[in-house]
């Protein structure tokens, strides 16, 4: 949940830099909204395309060595961008979010990678 919510921050800023307008929704199984309350809001916002993200894996390594502590943080991403009445994907990518000392460095590693990856692509 911190890392969802720092790289939702982060991500929406660095598409905001590039003019990029964007809202981020996050569906939890255990979430008073609906899918129906997400779908509405996204049909609200009306986006040229949707960007889905879902976790696939998840990590934590703590490990003590003669150079001190180290905390690795971590997990792998499927991300799909979509157009909105379509459930196919246009650009389908996996990220991998890892980051030494916490989750501060794996955000800005992986929106960095995903911004990076995107450009690449000319999607932004």
């Amino acid at each position: 949940e911190e890392f969802s919510y720092s790289f939702k921050t982060a991500f929406l800023h660095a598409l905001s830099a590039r003019g990029i307008t964007s809202d981020y929704y996050v569906m939890d199984e255990l979430a008073l909204e609906s899918d129906k309350d997400i779908n509405e809001k996204i049909s609200k916002f009306n986006p040229q395309v949707l960007m889905v993200m879902t976790q696939t894996e998840a990590e934590r390594y703590n490990s003590n060595n003669f150079g001190g502590s180290s905390n690795i943080s971590g997990g792998v991403f499927d991300i799909k961008i979509m157009l909105p009445e379509s459930d196919k994907p246009v650009w389908r990518a996996s990220l991998e979010a890892y980051g030494d000392n916490g989750i501060d460095v794996a955000v800005k590693k992986s929106v960095k990678k995903l911004i990076d990856q995107l450009t690449i692509d000319k999607l932004i």
